[in-house]
């Protein structure tokens, strides 16, 4: 039997169910910093993950409500949290090194999100300086192996 897909006619829905979507019992999800030098894959857990700890970082609470409207082309839909880069200062060390950063549930203790850094953009923290970042998830649906 050939593969399923979500249609770009319900998968913005379905994303906005995931993240944004007032639903009793699920709280928001959590944006943290990795400074540990992994790959993440699917067997990755929040176990296998360092968090930062530079002075003026933070974990950032991701409140459901300021995901964008998922925008729908293609059969992926893409959502940001809000529509500005947050942006975190570096007011002390330690220097680290920032590899990536998850979606983290700590209701549940897992991770619902991570991405590794692109090799350009993986770089130690300067004190003085600033990190920033756009939150984003995208759904789309491809057949599993």
């Amino acid at each position: 039997m050939p593969a399923g897909l979500i249609p770009d006619e319900g998968i913005g829905d379905v994303l906005e169910y995931i993240l944004s979507r007032s639903v009793a019992g699920v709280l928001p999800w959590t944006l943290i910093f990795f400074v540990n030098d992994i790959v993440p894959d699917a067997d990755t857990v929040l176990a296998d993950l360092d968090e930062a700890t530079w002075s003026g970082y933070t974990r950032l609470t991701l409140d459901r409500p300021t995901w964008t409207t998922p925008n729908v082309l293609s059969g992926c839909a893409h959502s940001t949290w809000g529509t500005v880069p947050q942006v975190w200062f570096v007011t002390g060390g330690p220097v680290e090194t920032i590899y990536g950063y998850a979606y983290v549930d700590f209701t549940m203790g897992v991770l619902r999100f991570v991405q590794r850094l692109d090799d350009a953009d993986i770089a130690p923290v300067e004190i003085g300086g600033k990190v920033s970042i756009l939150p984003a998830y995208t759904l789309t649906s491809a057949e599993c192996h």
